[in-house]
């Protein structure tokens, strides 16, 4: 079973008491109900915070699709049709000017909620390992 320090929460090997990292003793006997109460207070903050970022990625992705589909109607209206009713591209219009900045901000909005979504998988599962090696009991919702 995995073990964490209960001050930086590396991973501790197999029969590791001390932290090689911040050096802080982790031998069953120091620990006490206040440690315990701290890997707690750790773990909801964590799981917090995980939260946060799952949110914030899930924003990104929502605002990164609306101006996906707000550049795409922009893009479509800056073809215009002359006098023949023959539809010709306008570079230069307002249209596909604001469809540029939209699509680019589209790429750049739903590459950094990928990125917080990806992190939210990763610090989630940091997490729940640890709550299942340190024995703790996780708020279900």
């Amino acid at each position: 079973m995995k073990r964490y320090c209960t001050k930086c929460f590396k991973a501790l090997k197999k029969n590791e008491d001390v932290c090689p990292l911040c050096h802080a003793d982790n031998s069953q006997a120091t620990l006490s109900d206040a440690g315990t109460v701290e890997m707690k207070k750790s773990y909801y903050k964590g799981m917090r915070h995980a939260k946060d970022t799952f949110d914030k990625g899930t924003c990104l992705e929502i605002i990164g699709g609306i101006c996906l589909i707000l550049g795409a109607v922009l893009l479509y209206l800056s073809f215009k049709y002359d006098s023949l009713k023959i539809r010709h591209f306008t570079p230069g219009s307002t249209e596909f000017v604001c469809s540029v900045i939209l699509l680019t901000a589209a790429i750049v909005l739903l590459t950094l909620g990928t990125i917080w979504l990806v992190s939210y998988r990763k610090q989630k599962k940091f997490w729940t390992e640890f709550e299942k090696t340190e024995g703790l009991k996780a708020k279900t919702k």
